[in-house]
């Protein structure tokens, strides 16, 4: 028991350590301070203001969305006839800091004269006060959320009547102003983490001379390429929602063409899974000279194959793509269908080559059964035109070459 705990021990903890930062990144925006009104004016109180929650977390140029409605049934003021303004500043210690107006407010929604949605960017400001220790000698120390990383941001909405004395509107909240470096952080750490965990619990016997190699690795220890899409495509949606939720507090939206994309890479596994066909009952001993390489994945019996190539050219840049999007846009851009149909030609034609090499076995099947049949040292194996395999392998001590039939059967010779 004591080894199984020492053993698994750092995992548990990071995984605590994970749930714990999420259940504060998604504390209740209502557990912030509350922040006293900056002036006193008779507003309407019939008039309530809110943001919504799924811009609580913004970066700098990022859009808050807003609120005001009337809530009182017999009252008909309208707030549409209202003009709004909208202001920021960092919250501190002391409420010092100066007021930036949003120069530019979007109107989003009306449902109806009573109630309208904004949009407000927000402002370009000098940056966030100090935090922690510089507080006990200076008044601008600034008020921060998540572990003290994030720093908050007050939102001040008033709307006022022209030619009438007093704000019809008068509310403040807060949000929290994120970096790019936060987010960019959040993404590499959750890798990083899913990858330590990889490497702290990976099978014995892998042969790849790093780790991304070894994750790719197949049972005959080669790099697939099939492997290597699903492998990237869960980094880069997975970097990509820890990235979202640290700048935005929300869930990525999956878009129906990148779960297209997962799925042509989830068949293009199965498929090449199937096509090695069923594995033996008697796990074959590999050539330790064999280990996988990044070669594998555009090459194949020494050659480059053009449609591994291009699925690889694809992949990748589709990746990158996906990437700078969500960098930029905090969501997974949609995929065109084009684009999405050409993917699944090019992972077709991938999948066709590895059913239909030539007929015959496939590299890795006729080097297991080599193996299978006693030989070792196998080297040179290529195919015949009928669909065999030549190669000059060791068996019993003696070193000559040796034939493997269509069908599976070896002769010496």
């Amino acid at each position: 028991m004591g080894n199984f705990l020492g053993k698994y021990a750092l995992t548990v903890i990071v995984c605590l350590i994970i749930l714990g930062l999420a259940i504060l990144a998604r504390a209740p925006h209502e557990a912030l301070v509350a922040v006293p009104k900056p002036v006193s004016h008779p507003f309407q109180p019939n008039i309530r203001v809110s943001i919504d929650p799924e811009t609580y977390y913004q970066p700098r140029s990022g859009e808050v969305r807003i609120t005001v409605e009337n809530v009182d049934p017999a009252d008909n003021t309208a707030v549409t006839d209202i003009p709004i303004a909208v202001q920021f500043r960092w919250k501190t210690k002391h409420q010092t800091a100066g007021w930036v107006e949003a120069t530019a407010l979007r109107t989003l929604d009306i449902p109806n004269p009573k109630k309208i949605v904004i949009g407000a960017t927000v402002p370009e400001l000098d940056e966030a006060p100090s935090v922690a220790l510089a507080g006990v000698v200076s008044d601008q120390e600034g008020v921060r959320s998540f572990l003290t990383l994030i720093p908050d941001l007050e939102v001040w909405v008033t709307g006022e009547k022209p030619n009438k004395p007093g704000f019809e509107i008068d509310e403040v909240d807060v949000i929290g102003v994120t970096t790019f470096w936060f987010g960019a952080s959040a993404a590499v750490g959750t890798v990083a983490l899913l990858l330590l965990f990889l490497r702290l619990h990976r099978p014995a016997g892998l042969r790849g001379d790093d780790m991304f190699l070894q994750i790719i690795e197949t049972e005959s220890h080669r790099a697939s390429l099939s492997q290597f899409q699903i492998v990237l495509w869960t980094l880069v949606i997975g970097g990509s929602t820890a990235y979202v939720m640290a700048m935005s507090g929300n869930l990525i939206p999956l878009t129906s063409g990148t779960l297209a994309l997962l799925g042509i890479s989830s068949v293009a596994t199965l498929g090449s899974a199937l096509a090695a066909g069923p594995a033996p009952a008697t796990k074959p001993v590999i050539d330790g000279k064999i280990k996988p390489a990044w070669a594998d994945l555009i090459a194949d019996d020494g050659q480059i194959d053009v449609t591994r190539t291009q699925m690889l050219f694809f992949t990748v840049l589709m990746a990158i793509y996906v990437v700078a999007h969500v960098i930029d846009t905090y969501q997974i851009p949609p995929i065109p269908d084009s684009f999405l149909t050409l993917m699944g030609i090019s992972n077709g034609v991938y999948l066709v080559n590895k059913f239909l090499p030539s007929g015959g076995l496939s590299k890795d099947q006729a080097q297991q059964k080599l193996t299978e049949a006693g030989y070792t040292g196998i080297a040179g194996l290529t195919q015949a035109s009928d669909g065999g395999w030549t190669a000059t392998a060791t068996r019993d001590g003696a070193v000559g070459p040796v034939k493997l039939a269509k069908d599976g059967t070896v002769a010496v010779g």
